[in-house]
């Protein structure tokens, strides 16, 4: 029995209706989410612009120290009569008094071959005075003339930090070495106390600095043998392997990058991104939660359902 054309439209209506319906819940929850998530990656952003600033003041602060223990007299006297023990207790008690007035970690003194012949910790078990650092970047760089900087764990301590050096010239000549170790454990800490996750990578990938210990020493990106080579001549991290982290997966909601299954944030979905520190070659990864996301987006598809029950 043929359906009456009138009973058709109405069914064709009715239908086209459904879908629209469907349509208008679903671009809802998706107009909602591109709006969300596009406020919380600005907000990530600006966040991981303030992590780098923060970083980079915690190694500033100190950036001075080696060249103003450099242009000191009893360092320079020093160096023009490196055995002479009377002063090397007066440069030792110097450089024990520029660090703890400063606040800052070791302040060490080296000749050109990269023997430390003074230090602000000459009277600890740990003291630096008589060990060689000729392997390292930052002594090479500064004895070269320049400003050395290098983050690294420690041979002697075991203990990471930044360290930065200065040249000590006299009469344009380098004649020996000013370096300073920065710990950056009191800003981790800090970092861990917060609902992001912070990492730090240097120039080959590598994190050195995290909100989660057990991502440190991981790698980002596969390792060349250059790499590989280059952190072993200079004994940086003191290790031979560099597990790899898996970042995750990404999608895109409102032209705003969502990570999920990532070991950096394994729970939840998470906005991703980076801030660069050129002056020292790193890249800052931030991990901020989207869960906010998919909650507005479900409770502008509830919101739709309901204004279209009430119609």
């Amino acid at each position: 029995m043929p359906i009456p054309r009138a009973t058709a439209a109405r069914v064709l209506i009715l239908a086209a209706l459904a879908v629209a319906a469907v349509f208008a819940v679903l671009k809802a929850g998706e107009v909602t989410e591109a709006r969300v998530a596009e406020s919380l990656a600005g907000d990530a952003r600006q966040r991981a612009e303030i992590y780098a600033q923060s970083l980079e003041g915690a190694i500033e602060r100190f950036g001075f120290l080696p060249a103003a223990a450099a242009l000191d007299p009893r360092v320079q006297s020093l160096l023009a009569a490196p055995d002479d023990p009377a002063q090397v207790a007066t440069v030792n008690a110097y450089l024990q008094r520029l660090s703890r007035e400063a606040g800052a970690g070791v302040v060490y003194l080296l000749i050109p071959s990269g023997l430390t012949i003074a230090a602000s910790n000459w009277d600890t078990p740990q003291t630096y005075v008589g060990q060689d650092f000729s392997y390292r970047p930052y002594f090479t760089e500064a004895r070269g003339g320049r400003t050395g900087r290098f983050y690294a764990i420690g041979t002697l301590t075991g203990v990471p930090g930044y360290f930065i050096s200065a040249p000590v010239v006299i009469d344009g000549t380098v004649r020996g070495v000013v370096a300073t170790k920065v710990s950056l454990d009191p800003l981790e800490t800090i970092w861990r106390e917060g609902t992001d996750r912070v990492l730090v990578a240097d120039e080959n990938g590598i994190v050195f600095l995290a909100s989660d210990p057990a991502l440190k020493f991981r790698a980002t990106k596969p390792l060349d043998a250059a790499a590989r080579a280059g952190m072993e001549r200079t004994r940086q991290y003191g290790r031979d392997d560099y597990a790899p982290i898996d970042l995750g997966r990404t999608e895109t909601v409102g032209g705003v990058p969502l990570v999920s299954r990532s070991e950096a944030a394994p729970q939840t979905p998470t906005l991703f991104e980076e801030a660069s520190l050129p002056a020292y070659g790193w890249t800052l990864l931030l991990f901020a939660d989207a869960a906010p996301v998919a909650i507005a987006g479900r409770s502008a598809r509830v919101g739709a359902i309901l204004a279209l029950v009430v119609l």
